[in-house]
């Protein structure tokens, strides 16, 4: 498969090389050329706003996330033409594929069926998510889930402003700062209701009466040089953020000695943050009007960025989760994109780093609701966002237009589906010249599907995903066990024991992804039983079927693993070893596989 993408006004020519190359083989039989494309992707993001309802625990956050669904949806069904025309439709149809999961899309394109991996009760959770999309951007359901979130969050206000995690925990700073930032973007944004005006003020009161005690303690510190050192913590960057949103409120605090002193040292120390922090203060400092160190910080982010023509634009030290809050990729990601866009207005580079942040859906969930909330709002609120529901686009596969009906576009999505059966499929169909006519990206993939004798299928891997598979025979020396590498030459013996290395990388995050090692039928597993496993970071769970060693990892970061285990030699004669593959569940187009060869056993 060969995934590519189109940015918004772009034309692009795509040579599918693989098909020209396989095609010319004498031994090869075709089974199907599929062509995929999704014309407005950015949908994947509306549909995602029910996840926020649906999240099952009653935390603050999560009712305050609530709410901010609501108030998304109201935005969006009333300024999105055609919109409540698309989900009318979808209600009318239940077995809509607009609504099926990532999981469960493109079965005849998969490696392995959904029922053979372990997700196939994710799959069917997800779809009956979405199959509820509908009914949630009801305007009538989202005025009632509005409403009940709203009452909520003030019943579990403290009186003293603060929320907790949960109803009865202790007032939790972090928690409060969070819902008082997030409510400060949608005041941004547009215009709301003023239900929570008064939950802010009280809140805002409390996180500066918490600053100013934090300040009075540290001010009787004895060493004050001590103090010009000091580099706030990631709780006190939050509430500059945070604070910076509400300006107008509480006035006489943000001159204060302790607002200062901690808006200073935020200044003064800005390098020292990671780049989610550094994000936050130069929208701290440019919504109080300090333009050039803003402008400072943009610039160092931007030097350290890294631009990819089929990712955008995005940063390596955040493209990986960490454990605290302040270390989360996709809110960091959707933070930067509101920094670069309010303080630059650079439409160009805010559009190549909503790209990376909404191919991250492509091959994963948001994972959180606070990820998918920041995401949504990223994408929907800065630059240009063309939410059209019509198929904008211009396709010339075989040099011939792409025949497009109405009834075979999905709606809202944009996505179709063409398939060629073998006597239709020639040489010009490794050619795709699209024309992308909308403002926003737009994606697809060309899947070529054969049949071909094992030890002739040839290794293949792409920018994206790669698998490489290695033999090596163990040996006992006077030294101890040494691995000795396996090649078609090499000469092995029954009772032998063979250790397969599978090194396996990929560019990006991504979910769902399962490896198949084809055995050799002359070599029997060690290791029998199925289980799960973490190893070097990287957790997974491996089956051992009758001719493959099956591996399903739930979520894999960007970079390069290493998987081995033995097996055991127990037939003579010349057996080909099979291919090793891996693909994306989520999103099929990414795969790869490994060649396979011939052994001998002597």
């Amino acid at each position: 498969s060969l995934p590519f993408y189109v940015r918004g006004k772009q034309n692009k020519n795509v040579e599918f090389k693989r098909l020209k190359e396989t095609l010319e083989s004498k031994t090869i039989s075709a089974h199907s050329l599929t062509l995929e494309y999704t014309a407005n992707p950015i949908w994947y993001a509306i549909m995602a706003i029910p996840y926020l309802k649906e999240f099952p625990y009653e935390c603050n956050e999560q009712l305050f996330n609530r709410y901010y669904a609501g108030m998304l949806s109201r935005y969006i069904v009333s300024s999105v033409q055609n919109f409540k025309q698309v989900f009318d439709n979808w209600l009318k149809d239940t077995i809509n594929k607009s609504l099926l999961s990532p999981l469960a899309k493109n079965e005849d394109l998969k490696n392995n069926t959904l029922v053979e991996t372990p997700w196939i009760q994710e799959s069917l959770n997800e779809q009956e998510q979405r199959m509820n999309i509908a009914k949630y951007f009801i305007e009538k359901n989202i005025q009632k889930e509005l409403n009940k979130a709203a009452e909520k969050l003030l019943k579990n206000q403290y009186p003293n402003g603060a929320w907790g995690w949960f109803p009865g925990m202790p007032g939790n700073r972090y928690i409060t700062q969070y819902i008082i930032a997030s409510n400060g973007r949608l005041e941004k944004a547009y215009n709301i209701d003023t239900r929570l005006t008064q939950a802010m003020d009280k809140a805002i009161q409390y996180i500066d009466k918490e600053v100013e005690k934090d300040y009075r303690r540290m001010g009787s510190h004895p060493k004050k040089d001590e103090l010009e050192k000091y580099v706030p913590s990631p709780l006190y960057i939050q509430y500059l953020y945070a604070r910076s949103f509400y300006l107008n409120k509480n006035k006489q605090f943000i001159q204060s000695e302790a607002f200062r002193f901690y808006y200073n040292q935020a200044v003064k120390t800005w390098i020292d943050q990671n780049e989610y922090l550094q994000g936050m203060i130069a929208l701290v400092v440019f919504r109080n009007n300090d333009k050039v160190l803003a402008q400072e910080i943009i610039r160092s982010l931007n030097e350290r960025c890294v631009i990819n023509e089929e990712q955008g634009m995005y940063w390596k030290s955040i493209s990986r989760r960490g454990v605290y809050w302040n270390e989360a990729s996709i809110e960091a990601h959707s933070l930067l994109i509101n920094a670069f866009y309010e303080i630059t207005n650079n439409i160009e580079t805010v559009n190549e780093l909503k790209l990376w942040l909404l191919l991250q859906k492509q091959t994963q969930k948001w994972g959180t609701t606070v990820a998918t909330a920041d995401a949504i709002y990223a994408l929907l609120f800065n630059g240009k966002t063309d939410l059209t529901t019509t198929f904008d686009a211009n396709i010339i596969w075989g040099e011939k237009p792409l025949n497009v009906s109405k009834e075979n576009i999905e709606q809202a999505t944009g996505y179709v589906k063409t398939k060629l059966i073998p006597k239709d499929i020639k040489p010009s169909h490794s050619d795709i010249q699209i024309q992308n006519k909308g403002e926003s990206i737009s994606w697809g993939a060309i899947h070529w599907q054969y049949f071909e004798n094992l030890d002739k299928i040839s290794s293949y891997s792409s920018n994206y995903m790669s698998i490489k598979r290695e033999y090596y025979l163990e040996k006992l020396t006077s030294s101890g066990k040494i691995l000795e590498p396996i090649n078609q030459n090499s000469l092995l013996k029954t009772g032998d024991i063979v250790v397969v290395k599978l090194i396996f990388e990929c560019d990006r995050n991504i979910e769902f992804v399962h490896i198949k090692d084809m055995r050799p039928s002359s070599f029997e597993p060690i290791q029998v039983l199925s289980g799960y496993h973490y190893r070097d970071g990287l957790g997974f769970y491996s089956e051992v079927k009758d001719a493959s060693y099956n591996i399903f990892i739930d979520r894999m970061n960007r970079g390069k693993y290493v998987i081995e285990y033995p097996l055991r030699i127990s037939q003579k004669g010349k057996f080909s070893t099979g291919i090793a593959t891996i693909q994306c569940m989520y999103a099929p187009e990414f795969n790869a596989h490994e060649k396979g060869m011939i052994i001998t056993v002597k």
